[in-house]
């Protein structure tokens, strides 16, 4: 799978751990639900991703900082209105 889009659903809960082992994602869109807990390290697997939408959730706590490693994602990292802070 090279995209996954679940984004303006009222999809909530945490994220499912099996999201984080699609190697091959290039887009990732979840914003626009009410997806709640944490991002996990796990997210930095996805090297592929240059697309990933994060905005208008529930998430808490800090952003990974697994993330920041993801070269391919460029601009298109939307964090938006995710009430979470990067970890220093």
């Amino acid at each position: 799978m090279q995209v996954f889009q679940a984004n303006n659903n009222n999809f909530s809960g945490d994220l499912p751990v099996g999201l984080y082992s699609n190697v091959g994602l290039l887009v990732l869109r979840l914003e626009n639900n009410e997806f709640t807990g944490t991002l996990g390290q796990e997210i930095g697997n996805i090297e592929s991703l240059v697309d990933l939408r994060l905005s208008d959730n529930r998430f808490e706590g800090q952003l990974p900082v697994s993330i920041y490693g993801l070269s391919q994602l460029g601009k298109f990292l939307d964090a938006g209105f995710v009430h979470v802070h990067r970890e220093s």
